[in-house]
């Protein structure tokens, strides 16, 4: 059976996200994947303070998923305004 990804709740969503745009920024930058992962580990931090470094290493992978999806949508979403720039969502 295959497992389903984790989803993120209300209190979660923000950090996920944070992650996601970190660990982006990173990559892009031409940083390692450890780099990469250490960034979003420290937005997680920063949205969930008081969460044990390895708690946030935890959300910061399990975000990953999310993160790809965020990303293809933001891309999607990009390309769409750029080709039909009055289309709204």
């Amino acid at each position: 059976m295959t497992q389903r990804p984790p989803m993120p709740t209300e209190e979660r969503r923000p950090a996920w996200r944070r992650a996601c745009l970190a660990y982006r920024e990173m990559r892009e930058a031409g940083r390692s994947d450890q780099e990469a992962h250490e960034a979003a580990v420290m937005a997680v931090l920063e949205a969930l303070p008081g969460l044990p470094w390895k708690e946030a290493s935890a959300e910061a992978v399990n975000g990953r998923p999310y993160r790809d999806h965020f990303l293809r949508a933001s891309r999607h979403r990009r390309v769409r305004v750029a080709v039909w720039p009055d289309m709204r969502e």
